[in-house]
């Protein structure tokens, strides 16, 4: 499931619905975007990680899942990677 948002230079927030949707978002300059995969699918991930151009074993280990909590900054992004706390 992809659940995501953004918000623009002009103060505007969007929800995003689909990978299309988080593309061209990605594309506009100065845009805040939170996005959210929650157990995506192989080809969904990799489209995620082609629009972002993450590193391939970050997105090999949410695939396989049941790694530690992991938090990796780039220039332009960050990639946090965590699982729902049970209660």
């Amino acid at each position: 499931m992809f659940v995501g948002f953004a918000k623009f230079s002009d103060d505007t927030v969007r929800p995003l619905s689909s990978l299309g949707d988080f593309a061209d978002a990605w594309a506009t300059d100065n845009a805040l975007i939170w996005a959210d995969l929650e157990e995506p699918t192989h080809d969904e991930l990799r489209g995620f990680g082609r629009v972002i151009g993450i590193d391939e074993a970050a997105l090999e280990d949410c695939l396989h899942g049941e790694q530690r909590a992991r938090i990796d900054e780039y220039d332009d992004h960050v990639f946090a990677v965590f699982y729902g706390a049970l209660g």
